[in-house]
């Protein structure tokens, strides 16, 4: 017991032995605060400017206008025109080719119900 004792005792004397603050610390210590509050300042001002500007509307993402239309089996058909704008589940079998012939075989073999022109297709 005495032994813990003295080593407490040795402990609290070498805590009273450490140096304090000195100015110069004081100081370094004012100079990180003022360098962190300019920090905060800076972020805080630069969100702001980073905003987009209110008259630059070319640089919004406007939806696009929704066309009246109709089902009618597996097609979205738009009325106006008639033309199809979806094709729901078509389970049309392609023949093994390369992936874009792959691709353009249903719209060419299919395109009097889509109503597309050869040349829309290239």
């Amino acid at each position: 017991m005495n032994l813990m004792a003295n080593s407490l005792n040795d402990l609290i004397l070498e805590l009273d032995y450490l140096p304090k603050t000195t100015f110069s610390e004081d100081r370094d210590m004012k100079k990180v605060n003022y360098l962190f509050f300019l920090m905060i300042l800076a972020v805080s001002t630069l969100s702001a400017f980073i905003a987009k500007p209110a008259n630059h509307t070319q640089l919004e993402i406007i939806p696009e206008k929704i066309l009246p239309s109709r089902v009618e089996g597996h097609l979205r058909i738009e009325i106006a025109s008639g033309i199809p704008r979806a094709v729901y589940s078509p389970d049309y079998p392609v023949s093994p080719a390369d992936p874009e012939t792959m691709a353009r075989q249903y719209p060419m073999e299919n395109q009097a119900l889509l109503h597309h022109f050869q040349c829309r297709l290239e």
